[in-house]
């Protein structure tokens, strides 16, 4: 009898185990996740007004939009 108490015992903090694990793992994607909406909220208009206001015209020119350089810009804050 000892030893199924033992091995209950010991099935009960495996579950234990499992479910921190578990949590865990669901709270550091759900932080990721947030972060990265937080940073697109407040990065986003930001970026949005550098290509508006256009200093030294790196972003746009007579030919149109230098994407390439939006971009760049935009995963640097990230």
């Amino acid at each position: 009898m000892p030893d199924l108490l033992r091995d209950f015992g010991a099935a009960v903090q495996s579950v234990k185990e499992t479910k921190q694990v578990k949590f865990h793992k669901k709270s550091i994607l759900r932080g990721l996740a947030i972060g990265m909406l937080v940073t697109l909220l407040v990065m986003g208009p930001i970026s949005f007004i550098d290509w508006r206001q256009n200093p030294g015209g790196i972003f746009r020119d007579s030919t149109g939009t230098n994407w390439e350089t939006v971009f760049e810009t935009l995963y640097s804050w990230l």
